[in-house]
């Protein structure tokens, strides 16, 4: 590894130098962020070695994580229903914005705040239209923030079935 390199490029990336040398380290994540590649030899006929630098948090560090609770609702066709995520920090500071993936046509869902979250927790609250199919969906709560130019998603499931309403 060419030590210069290293240490001019070593300011640009706090969270994480990830440095793989011929092979691919098992910390480096499964879809790394940027990298740059150098070929190189440490001298006049020396042995030339290629390295790669990744530029990304190693897929073991937790950041923060994702939580609802309830993790299960149960709502009528043409009603609505509140749980809490809560957003625990393991010493990260940055704001995280919330969605909600996988909710069927007919269900939508509104977090209160929904962005720029620095605090621990945010509303959710579910509503499900009156032509929604009874039935249990598995829906997922999505976290996003960025760390750099790197986004950290996590994610957690929120189990909703759907009953008829009053007819």
């Amino acid at each position: 590894m060419n030590t210069a390199l290293a240490r001019r490029l070593l300011p640009l990336a706090p969270l994480a130098l990830l440095v793989a040398c011929g092979t691919e380290s098992p910390e480096l994540p499964s879809a790394p962020g940027p990298s740059i590649s150098a070929h190189h030899a440490s001298g006049v006929g020396a042995e030339s070695q290629d390295s790669t630098l990744s530029f990304a948090p190693a897929a073991s560090t937790i950041l923060y994580s994702l939580s609802v609770n309830p993790a299960a609702l149960k709502i009528k066709q043409g009603a609505k229903h509140q749980t809490t995520v809560t957003i625990t920090r393991a010493g990260f500071p940055k704001a995280v914005t919330l969605s909600l993936g996988n909710a069927p046509a007919g269900v939508t869902g509104v977090f209160n705040p929904a962005a720029n979250i620095t605090g621990t927790s945010s509303t959710l609250t579910v509503r499900v239209g009156s032509g929604v199919t009874p039935g249990v969906y598995n829906l997922t709560v999505r976290g996003t923030a960025w760390l750099l130019v790197f986004p950290v998603n996590r994610s957690t499931q929120l189990t909703l079935t759907v009953v008829r309403g009053v007819e």
